[in-house]
């Protein structure tokens, strides 16, 4: 029996669909805003403005599909200037302005981050 390497690709847990934004609140959901910045192009690609969120608690469906192969930072802010109280986001899996990240204070920013574009070889034998 000969043993032929066959490739495949993942699209697990990136690929070249996009990235979904999650958002969780736990309380005071009226006073989060966010922007998401494509720091190369120089755009927003995702925000909520203060307000979007009220009456929204736990997880919210994805409303933004951002894609990858770029750098992006992102700006939360609290309208009350006390931290998204146990709010956050979530993009493949990492948390951003979470507790620990923005326990407090009007605005966040989080540093330049790069999402992959590129689908991951698997060599199968």
């Amino acid at each position: 029996v000969d043993v032929v390497d066959h490739k495949t690709v993942s699209k697990f847990p990136f690929s070249q669909k996009g990235h979904d934004v999650y958002m969780t609140t736990e309380s005071w959901p009226s006073e989060i805003s966010y922007k998401i910045n494509n720091v190369e192009l120089g755009t927003v690609v995702c925000e909520a403005k203060t307000g979007d969120l009220s009456g929204h608690y736990g997880l919210q469906p994805s409303t933004c599909n951002i894609p990858g192969g770029f750098h992006y930072n992102i700006v939360c802010n609290d309208s009350w200037h006390d931290g998204w109280n146990g709010g956050f986001l979530k993009i493949d899996g990492v948390e951003y302005c979470n507790r620990e990240d923005f326990p407090t204070g009007r605005s966040h920013t989080v540093p330049d981050f790069y999402l992959c574009d590129e689908p991951l070889e698997i060599s199968q034998k």
